[in-house]
């Protein structure tokens, strides 16, 4: 008798040990699934950051030919303004064209009273 309990034993044994080894089978498989459910995402994800990437390279390209262009019409802009300056300190003030004015009307026929040769004859006839 002894030697079927020690079989009756051992087969529980194995019974329990083939019982475990199934078991850590299954949670292997789920945890290799939920690994590869993992790295599919984590895959998906990498591909999304490359795509966004991508696309945000393109804008800050974009933007930084914008402001390239943007600063190239600032400076003409800056130097149009610069001329117009110049330009303007060359050019007369009000005072100036007012006293300019003044002279010119001081100097101009028109606004004084002239005698012609015949007017001036004829005064100097009735003397």
């Amino acid at each position: 008798m002894n030697y079927m309990a020690r079989e009756n034993e051992t087969g529980l044994i194995i019974q329990e040990l083939v019982r475990r080894a199934n078991r850590n089978n299954r949670r292997l498989r789920m945890v290799e699934q939920r690994v590869e459910t993992i790295e599919s995402r984590l895959g998906s994800l990498e591909q999304l950051a490359i795509k966004h990437n991508s696309q945000y390279k393109e804008r800050f390209s974009g933007l930084e030919e914008k402001i390239k262009s943007l600063n190239d019409r600032l400076t003409k802009i800056e130097n149009s303004v610069e001329k117009i300056f110049d330009k303007l300190e060359k050019t007369a003030t009000k005072k100036q064209l007012n006293e300019l004015e003044n002279a010119m009307n001081l100097l101009s026929p028109i606004g004084q009273q002239f005698v012609t040769r015949d007017e001036l004859e004829r005064k100097l006839g009735m003397r």
